[in-house]
């Protein structure tokens, strides 16, 4: 896969957090935007660096989650663009984890 550096990486980070960030927008919650606030900046750390290296995205097509994502909420489909955020969301967290576990390999061979 193909990796990004300099400034490339940081306005797609920054065009990334931006369209999360209006898809929560009308959320009424003040806990829950604080909430995802705090996930989307700890999620950071572990996204950044896969996108720095061009680590494999595990099958997934990322910009057609994000394309669906937007198409259902500007359909007004409440339903379907939970849905669809709520699986984005799940597939990152799986992909961040299996990363964590790839790079936790490579610590323990290293040492072993």
């Amino acid at each position: 896969s193909q990796s990004l550096k300099g400034e490339g990486l940081w306005e797609l980070e920054s065009r990334h957090q931006t369209f999360h960030q209006q898809l929560l927008s009308a959320c009424s919650s003040p806990r829950m935007l604080t909430l995802c606030s705090r996930l989307y900046v700890d999620t950071e750390r572990y996204r950044i660096p896969i996108l720095q290296n061009g680590s494999p995205r595990l099958g997934r097509d990322i910009q057609k989650e994000h394309a669906d994502i937007a198409e259902a909420t500007l359909g007004r489909d409440k339903r379907l663009a939970t849905t669809r955020l709520s699986e984005h969301y799940r597939r990152t967290g799986s992909s961040i984890e299996v990363q964590m576990k790839e790079q936790e390999k490579k610590r323990s061979r290293k040492v072993a």
